[in-house]
Protein backbone atom coordinates (compact mmCIF):
# COMPACT_ATOMS: atom_id res chain seq x y z
CA UNK A 1 0.00 0.00 0.00
CA UNK A 2 1.31 3.33 -0.99
CA UNK A 3 0.20 6.97 -1.28
CA UNK A 4 -0.06 9.10 -3.96
CA UNK A 5 -1.67 13.00 -4.91
CA UNK A 6 -4.71 13.74 -6.67
CA UNK A 7 -5.51 16.94 -8.09
CA UNK A 8 -8.87 18.65 -6.17
CA UNK A 9 -8.10 15.75 -3.40
CA UNK A 10 -4.72 15.59 -2.04
CA UNK A 11 -2.65 12.90 -0.81
CA UNK A 12 -4.95 9.67 -0.54
CA UNK A 13 -3.84 5.84 0.22
CA UNK A 14 -3.17 3.63 -2.97
CA UNK A 15 -3.61 -0.40 -3.34
CA UNK A 16 -2.72 -2.65 -5.77
CA UNK A 17 -4.37 -2.67 -9.22
CA UNK A 18 -4.16 -6.93 -8.86
CA UNK A 19 -6.45 -5.95 -5.53
CA UNK A 20 -8.99 -3.97 -7.33
CA UNK A 21 -12.60 -6.27 -7.28
CA UNK A 22 -16.00 -5.90 -8.61
CA UNK A 23 -17.73 -3.27 -6.81
CA UNK A 24 -15.09 -1.47 -5.71
CA UNK A 25 -14.94 2.48 -6.63
CA UNK A 26 -12.06 3.97 -8.08
CA UNK A 27 -11.41 7.39 -7.35
CA UNK A 28 -9.51 9.84 -9.86
CA UNK A 29 -8.93 13.49 -9.71
CA UNK A 30 -11.15 16.14 -8.64
CA UNK A 31 -12.94 13.41 -6.91
CA UNK A 32 -14.39 11.37 -9.73
CA UNK A 33 -15.52 8.16 -9.16
CA UNK A 34 -15.99 5.29 -11.46
CA UNK A 35 -17.65 1.76 -10.29
CA UNK A 36 -16.11 -1.74 -11.32
CA UNK A 37 -18.56 -3.51 -12.82
CA UNK A 38 -16.90 -6.85 -14.42
CA UNK A 39 -13.30 -7.45 -14.66
CA UNK A 40 -13.33 -8.89 -18.21
CA UNK A 41 -9.49 -10.00 -18.50
CA UNK A 42 -5.99 -10.43 -16.50
CA UNK A 43 -2.72 -10.91 -17.72
CA UNK A 44 0.67 -11.08 -15.95
CA UNK A 45 0.76 -7.94 -17.44
CA UNK A 46 -2.36 -6.12 -17.49
CA UNK A 47 -6.15 -5.96 -16.45
CA UNK A 48 -8.96 -4.82 -18.87
CA UNK A 49 -12.30 -4.06 -16.41
CA UNK A 50 -15.79 -2.71 -16.99
CA UNK A 51 -16.53 0.27 -15.60
CA UNK A 52 -19.71 2.88 -14.93
CA UNK A 53 -19.20 6.94 -14.22
CA UNK A 54 -21.09 6.83 -10.90
CA UNK A 55 -22.39 10.66 -12.12
CA UNK A 56 -23.20 10.13 -15.57
CA UNK A 57 -24.23 6.33 -15.27
CA UNK A 58 -22.22 5.90 -18.60
CA UNK A 59 -20.77 2.19 -18.64
CA UNK A 60 -17.48 2.04 -20.08
CA UNK A 61 -16.47 -1.30 -21.64
CA UNK A 62 -12.45 -1.50 -21.30
CA UNK A 63 -9.97 -0.09 -18.60
CA UNK A 64 -6.56 -0.84 -19.27
CA UNK A 65 -4.32 -1.65 -16.00
CA UNK A 66 -0.78 -2.52 -16.15
CA UNK A 67 0.91 -4.22 -13.37
CA UNK A 68 2.45 -1.67 -12.07
CA UNK A 69 -1.08 0.58 -11.46
CA UNK A 70 -1.75 1.74 -7.99
CA UNK A 71 -5.15 2.80 -7.78
CA UNK A 72 -7.06 4.99 -5.56
CA UNK A 73 -10.37 3.11 -3.75
CA UNK A 74 -12.88 5.01 -2.12
CA UNK A 75 -13.69 2.18 0.68
CA UNK A 76 -16.13 4.43 3.19
CA UNK A 77 -17.67 6.51 0.59
CA UNK A 78 -14.99 9.10 1.93
CA UNK A 79 -15.54 10.91 -1.45
CA UNK A 80 -19.27 10.10 -2.12
CA UNK A 81 -20.74 13.77 -3.14
CA UNK A 82 -24.29 14.46 -1.77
Amino acid sequence: MGTTRLQGVGIVPTISNRKIKVGDRLVYNFGHIYEVVDVIKTTKASRLLQIRDEESGELYEKRFLNSGHWAVVDENNKFRKN
